[in-house]
């Protein structure tokens, strides 16, 4: 199907439990994994489950998605069965919203936006500064004051 290097025939040939692959990028982690995801599919390896992959990066996400449907495709199997893509950060968002007790968090967690994010950070910034004004104005360094932080 392709053409592994010594390394990747490695990765490509694991059938233990977890797996990570450290390498540099352009190293071809993304095309093993693949070709090792939908290998363990088609030789039947995650009976009911999925094979999970769990990357830090979003847009890692679709392309994983793209090259496991290309070595299943090319396998003659569904493109979207048996495995699941995920970044480390949804992961852990959805890990937490199953138990959220466990950690004393409300059952409402919600993730928020960068926008809702930048406009919270600014009204507790504007409340902090409304609150402590002298202190503020002493760490801003101006011709006037001649003061600032260092």
């Amino acid at each position: 199907m392709i053409e592994l290097r010594k390394g990747q025939r490695e990765v490509a040939a694991y059938r233990g439990g977890m797996l990570a692959v450290p390498a540099v990028p352009g190293a071809g982690k993304t095309t093993v994994l693949a070709y090792l995801a939908s290998q363990l599919i088609e030789e039947g390896c995650v009976g009911q489950g999925n094979i999970l992959i769990v990357t830090y990066m979003t847009s890692s996400v679709a392309n994983f998605k793209a090259r496991i449907a290309g070595f299943l495709e090319g396998r003659g199997l569904p493109k979207t069965k048996g495995y699941e893509v995920r970044t480390l950060h949804s992961l852990a968002i959805n890990i937490l919203k199953e138990r959220p007790d466990r950690i004393f968090l409300p059952e409402e967690l919600q993730v928020i936006d960068e926008l809702d994010r930048e406009r919270i950070i600014k009204s507790f910034t504007l409340a902090w500064i409304d609150t402590h004004f002298a202190v503020w104005k002493g760490l801003i360094k101006t011709p006037e004051t001649g003061g600032g932080y260092e």
